[in-house]
């Protein structure tokens, strides 16, 4: 079978289909809402069952963090053996879902590629004509919410707390950590610059004054204002400098005056951390998923 590109819309079972049919292939998943076989909001390699590599996305929609999932295919897609099936993210008729699925199309060589039957994303432009399939029907919505709840629950069962100190590692995924400091206008605040705007985490009050002059002080023209506790919930990766991740995480606290963040994550304490990526999905402490943040908000 060679390489296979397995297009679905989310609502075939492609997993019976892959056991009767290529149950010895390496899987690909760039579907950062599967939960298959480990916690969601990453690409997985699974080699004989079990994963073997992974990169993180942050968002359990593709559309959230199309730019991460195209990375994390790249990363992976030389880990995998020759006989492979790659599970994109579920296909729908819309321009960002076009792109994203043509992008990952031609990031190599396919020997096939599977998309569902009857859908319209027959006409566009694959790089080989792609064969119409036809799936069993797969588990409902809400049960694929409750499994992915259950990798949540099981994730924080099994974790430790990390301090993850601002000032010793790089930020990613966040407007935090992305700009240039701006010290002295506000206390007990941390103020960065970027692309002109202002970012301003605080418990403080502030009046319209002082952000103002912090304002014309960074030369920006606009700002946004961020509490700490908007960072706690979101899942979040350990990650080494070259971006390996060490282990996945949820942001337990934030420490303002300390500039520590603590990650309740599975991995191993201490975790030679350089670099946490800060996804945009909060998930509490029983594992539901309560939101997506917005990008670049915090």
């Amino acid at each position: 079978m060679g390489r296979t590109l397995l297009v679905h819309s989310g609502r075939e079972n492609w997993r019976a289909w892959q056991k009767e049919y290529a149950p010895d292939h390496d899987l690909l998943i760039l579907d950062p809402a599967n939960s298959d076989f480990a916690a969601p909001t990453r690409c997985l390699l699974i080699q004989q069952g079990k994963v073997t590599a992974t990169w993180f996305t942050g968002a359990i929609q593709a559309s959230r963090s199309p730019l991460a999932l195209l990375v994390g295919m790249t990363r992976l897609l030389p880990l995998a053996g020759e006989n492979l099936i790659v599970i994109a993210p579920p296909v729908s008729l819309t321009p960002i879902s076009k792109q994203i699925l043509l992008g990952i199309a031609h990031q190599a060589a396919w020997d096939e590629i599977h998309i569902p039957s009857g859908h319209g994303c027959r006409e566009w432009p694959w790089p080989i004509g792609p064969e119409e399939m036809e799936w069993e029907e797969g588990v409902p919505p809400l049960v694929r919410t409750a499994q992915r709840q259950s990798r949540w629950l099981e994730l924080l069962e099994n974790s430790e707390l990390h301090e993850v100190w601002l000032d010793q590692v790089r930020l990613e995924g966040v407007r935090l950590g992305s700009g240039q400091a701006v010290n002295g206008e506000l206390d007990d605040a941390i103020c960065e610059v970027s692309g002109g705007v202002l970012l301003v985490v605080t418990d403080q009050e502030l009046d319209d004054q002082d952000v103002s002059v912090a304002m014309d002080h960074a030369h920006a023209s606009r700002s946004i204002l961020v509490r700490p506790s908007k960072y706690v919930g979101l899942i979040c990766s350990l990650a080494l400098e070259s971006g390996e991740e060490i282990g996945l995480g949820r942001i337990h606290s934030f420490d303002l005056q300390k500039r520590l963040m603590r990650v309740s994550s599975p991995a191993v304490v201490p975790a030679p951390v350089k670099v946490l990526k800060i996804g945009a999905l909060r998930v509490e402490e029983n594992g539901k998923e309560s939101e997506t943040q917005a990008p670049w908000t915090v």
